[in-house]
């Protein structure tokens, strides 16, 4: 059975920005404005998150949606990142 989509509010938490789709409308807020009251209100809710989900507590019927570091031969860009992060943090370390 396919996926019906309009019906489904989803949620991309970034670092910086929460962003949402719920029956074609786009609604978007910076991290620092964001409340839960901004949000439609939905039966059923997929969210994607690499940033703070103390900021998604409290949505019932919510579901995260997590990516593996890495798939075959695709890494993640965060993955990548957190990697180089803590190289330079080890590097750091060693010259101080």
């Amino acid at each position: 059975m396919p996926l019906h989509l309009d019906n489904i509010l989803l949620i991309d938490a970034g670092n910086t920005v929460v962003k949402w789709l719920f029956k074609g409308e786009y609604g978007s807020a910076l991290i620092s404005d964001f409340s839960l009251d901004l949000l439609p209100n939905s039966e059923r809710i997929l969210i994607s998150c690499v940033g703070d989900k103390s900021l998604l507590e409290g949505l019932d019927n919510a579901v995260f949606i997590q990516s593996p570091a890495q798939f075959g031969q695709f890494v993640s860009a965060y993955t990548l990142i957190k990697h180089d992060l803590l190289l330079m943090q080890e590097v750091h370390l060693h010259l101080t």
